[in-house]
C-alpha cells in the first residue's frame, strides 16, 4: 500500500511537529506546498527525493465571479471614498495581526479617510480587540469575524496586508493577486516565492509595524507602482497558480507513485 502526505507547515515546534516529522519518515512520498518547507522537512532527516513540490493554487474560475454582490463599505456605513485595508486570516500569534494594528497610528498621521477589515476568527479575537480598544482605534479598526465570502472584502480592498510571522502560501495572498488587490506581505516561509518585491507585491520583515505603514503610504501615493503590481501578480496567478495545473500535477503525482508501488 503506498502512502502519500500532504505538509503545509507548522505553526509552531512543539510536540505535533515532532510526531509528525517521526510519522512521515513511513510515507512514499510528501507532497510540499512550498521551498522553505522543503527545506524543514530535510533538515529533520526526511529524504529529499521523497518530497514533491506542488504549489496551492485558487479556481481562477470561482475567484472571478461573486454572486452575493454585498456592498461591504454600505454594510458597515463607511464613506464611499474611504481607503480600505484588509488583512483575511485565522486571527492567531503566528500571524502577526498585532503588528498591523499597531501600523494603523503611524499610518493615520499621513491618511485621514481609511479604515482597516479585520476578517476571520481564531483564539487572538478577543485579545486584539482589547488592543484596539486600547489605542482607541475602535472606529477604523473594524473585526468581522468569520466571512463565508470573502470576495465581498476583496472588492471592497485597497490593500491587503499580510503581516505572518511564519508562512507556507498563503491562499488569501493569491485570491488577492489574482483579484487585483496590491498585496504587502512579510517576508517568511513560502511567500518570498511567489512575491517579487516591488515587483508583484512589497514584502516586508516580520514584527515590524513601520514597515507595514510605509509600504501602505508607498501605495497609496505611487500609482504606477500600484499599476505595476497588480498587473504583474494578475499575471502571475493566472498563470501558475490555477487549480486545473494543481489538480493534473496532483493527479500525475498520484498515478506515478502507484505505478511505482505494483
Amino acid at each position: 500500500m503506498c502512502k502519500i502526505s500532504t505538509v503545509h507547515g507548522w505553526t509552531s515546534e512543539g510536540w505535533r511537529k515532532k510526531i509528525d516529522l517521526k510519522i512521515l519518515k513511513y510515507f512514499d512520498r510528501i507532497i510540499s506546498p512550498s521551498e522553505s518547507i522543503i527545506k524543514e522537512l530535510t533538515d529533520s532527516g526526511i529524504d529529499k527525493n521523497r518530497i514533491i513540490l506542488l504549489r496551492n493554487s485558487i479556481d481562477t474560475d470561482i475567484s472571478q465571479k461573486n454572486d452575493s454582490k454585498i456592498d461591504i463599505k454600505k454594510e458597515f456605513n463607511l464613506p464611499h471614498k474611504s481607503l480600505i485595508i484588509t488583512y483575511i486570516g485565522r486571527l492567531s500569534p503566528e500571524k502577526g495581526v498585532k503588528y498591523l494594528i499597531d501600523s494603523v497610528n503611524i499610518i493615520k498621521r499621513d491618511i485621514e479617510n481609511f479604515r482597516v477589515f479585520i476578517v476571520g476568527d481564531g483564539k487572538e479575537f478577543f485579545t486584539l480587540k482589547e488592543l484596539v480598544k486600547q489605542y482607541s482605534l475602535e472606529d477604523m479598526i473594524i473585526f468581522t469575524g468569520y466571512r463565508e465570502n470573502v470576495k465581498d472584502f476583496l472588492e471592497a480592498t485597497d490593500i491587503l496586508v499580510h503581516p505572518s510571522l511564519t508562512e507556507g502560501i498563503p491562499l488569501s495572498i493569491l485570491e488577492a493577486m489574482y483579484s487585483k488587490v496590491p498585496v504587502i506581505a512579510t517576508s517568511v516561509g513560502g511567500i518570498p516565492e511567489i512575491i517579487k518585491d516591488c515587483e508583484n507585491g512589497i514584502l516586508i520583515e516580520p514584527e515590524n509595524k513601520e514597515q507595514i505603514a510605509q509600504a501602505v503610504l508607498r501605495l497609496v501615493k505611487d500609482i504606477k507602482l500600484r499599476q505595476k503590481i497588480i498587473k504583474n501578480a494578475f499575471y502571475l496567478v493566472n498563470r501558475e497558480f490555477n487549480i486545473s495545473k494543481y489538480c493534473n500535477k496532483l493527479g500525475g503525482i498520484y498515478k506515478k507513485v502507484l505505478v511505482n508501488n505494483k
